[in-house]
């Protein structure tokens, strides 16, 4: 009975996971995507204080994955790099968000170590991939009939909209197209393995149908390495299958898996010519030039978990198509935390594949084995795209991936179990502080999304009131005191008035010392110096955000101007 009311209570995390970022339409983009995961994390958070307080109280033993060293190593090296990180608040929020999810990774990894658990755990996650592939597909229909004007507004205001609506590309619940085509490589391999194991022909055409439609949107993603890597996976462990006699292909099906294959070409083709090979290389250049440099800075401690966007600004001349992600996880990965959080990745992915090898070879039931291949197809499939991607760090796909870890573990689980009533004890308190923190950075981001909704209306009073409860939630975190400034900066246009020029240049000064490495305060300052007259300091500070971010302080310089006219 308890077992199952926590697997319910962890499937309806995973489902409020995907859905949670469409549930705030007016929020502002990057709020939207940080209040969720705060959301997502306090959920966490509340859950594990339940599932560890009743290991606690009925004294039972605690599941042992065989990760724990690397996990705990991976823990060490993200905290050990928060003192010097570039971005507190961003490295604040990353490691909330590190903790929880890899609590949800063990309480799932516990309650899947049941065989029906499993069943009910993969047929879930299959019809939650169809129902995420359907809503691509409808992308797509919306993304054909936006007008070319919206196009052009967006452009203006929202980068990331821009780029997904003149793009065209299906990105679904998830927010970008390469974290759909991400979590549909999980997806697909698991309705082809219960298609092989199911014994009702309704189910069996049920499967075919699904992945049917997930290949369709992953189609749709048009993510050319992302299709790469699936067939590369794809060929491997058909064929690992076929010689192991789990594929035994009858001399009446030959045409059809030609068909497919062929199908598969065609549809492959088509993405190299859509996104076009070179258009996925080049910026990778920049990418790994980028992420090259942030490393050589400081190798050993990092430069802040979760910070690698604020970090990398200096050393791009232009992030015009480029996005706050080294598009490979696991240098951006000791970018942030350092080797030792390179090295407990390393170590974390030898165990899974020794683990899974172990698992293949050791006796047991033919369909558990067969859906251990597919699992790990998924896995592996997933690992070697964020060699180019950055599905593994983004919060809202990084979930999936310590779903699947989760997953993993469970098929291949042959450690005992660690009798430690004391260890779920000491699980409490982290739970306890890991809500309110949660809830305390949820809070906040509410405050903040208020007081810019505000300002931006005019309403200076109303801005400011939000911006004092943002303040004493969370006081180190840039946004505020540039929404701060904003609002005090508008008022002095509108009244002359010197003292709301004193305290705009106050609360942008306080920003530009909390977060050094964002050109937007040094600009703005820059502008507020020119106001009062001394153009010297205010040519000095211009050039020092040109010297952040050439590219986006030009940007803005010239979006300004434009509005002067």
């Amino acid at each position: 009975m308890i077992q199952n009311i926590f697997l319910t209570a962890l499937l309806s995390l995973i489902a409020l996971r995907l859905g949670i970022w469409k549930l705030f339409p007016a929020m502002e983009f990057s709020i939207k995507d940080e209040f969720s995961n705060m959301i997502i994390a306090g959920l966490i958070f509340a859950v594990a204080l339940a599932f560890y307080g009743l290991k606690c109280i009925r004294r039972e033993a605690l599941g042992r994955s065989g990760f724990e060293g690397p996990l705990a190593l991976l823990l060490i090296a993200a905290a050990v790099s928060m003192p010097w990180t570039a971005d507190v608040s961003s490295s604040v929020s990353a490691m909330i968000v590190l903790v929880a999810y890899i609590l949800f990774f063990h309480m799932l990894f516990e309650t899947l170590l049941y065989a029906r658990s499993r069943q009910i755990f993969l047929w879930f996650f299959a019809a939650c991939s169809l129902v995420v592939a359907l809503i691509g597909i409808n992308d797509i229909i919306y993304l054909s009939s936006v007008p070319a004007q919206e196009i052009e507004n967006a452009r203006l205001t929202n980068e990331s909209l821009y780029y997904i609506l003149i793009n065209k590309r299906a990105c679904s619940l998830l927010g970008w197209p390469n974290v759909l085509a991400g979590f549909l490589m999980l997806g697909m391999p698991v309705a082809a393995g219960l298609f092989v194991i199911a014994r009702q022909w309704a189910l069996k055409v049920l499967c075919i149908i699904s992945a049917a439609v997930m290949l369709t949107a992953f189609f749709f993603t048009y993510s050319f390495l992302g299709w790469s890597v699936f067939l590369f996976t794809a060929t491997i462990m058909v064929f690992i299958l076929w010689r192991s006699g789990f594929l035994r292909i009858p001399p009446k099906m030959g045409p059809w898996v030609m068909a497919g294959i062929f199908l598969l070409m065609v549809l492959f083709s088509v993405v190299v010519i859509r996104k076009n090979f070179a258009s996925s290389i080049s910026p990778r250049k920049e990418y790994a030039r980028v992420v090259a440099s942030v490393i050589t800075e400081h190798p050993w401690r990092g430069v802040g978990f979760g910070a690698y966007r604020a970090a990398s600004l200096k050393f791009v001349d232009n992030r015009e198509g480029l996005t706050g992600f080294a598009h490979n996880a696991y240098l951006q990965i000791w970018a942030e935390a350092g080797i030792a959080a390179l090295i407990a990745v390393i170590w974390l992915l030898f165990l899974m594949a020794r683990g899974s090898w172990r698992a293949w070879l050791a006796p047991g039931e033919r369909d558990h084995k067969l859906m251990l291949a597919v699992v790990v197809w998924g896995m592996l499939a997933f690992l070697i795209d964020n060699l180019n991607s950055f599905t593994m760090l983004k919060p809202n796909s990084s979930f999936f991936f310590w779903t699947w870890l989760a997953v993993v573990a469970s098929f291949i689980y042959r450690t005992p179990p660690v009798c430690a009533r004391w260890l779920a004890l000491a699980f409490l308190p982290v739970c306890i502080v890991g809500i309110f923190l949660s809830a305390r950075c949820a809070g906040y981001l509410n405050w903040l999304q208020k007081s810019v909704q505000a300002v931006n209306a005019g309403q200076l009073k109303e801005g400011r009131a939000a911006m004092a409860h943002g303040q004493a939630l969370n006081p180190l975190d840039v946004r505020v005191w540039t929404a701060l400034g904003m609002s005090y900066l508008q008022e002095f246009q509108r009244t002359q008035e010197r003292s709301a020029l004193e305290r705009a240049q106050a609360a942008f000064e306080r920003a530009a010392k909390i977060a050094p490495n964002f050109y937007h305060s040094f600009l703005i300052l820059s502008r507020i110096h020119a106001f009062k007259g001394d153009m010297l300091q205010a040519s000095a500070l211009q050039q020092r955000a040109i010297a952040i971010s050439p590219y986006e302080t030009q940007r803005d310089l010239l979006l300004s101007q434009g509005a002067q006219r």
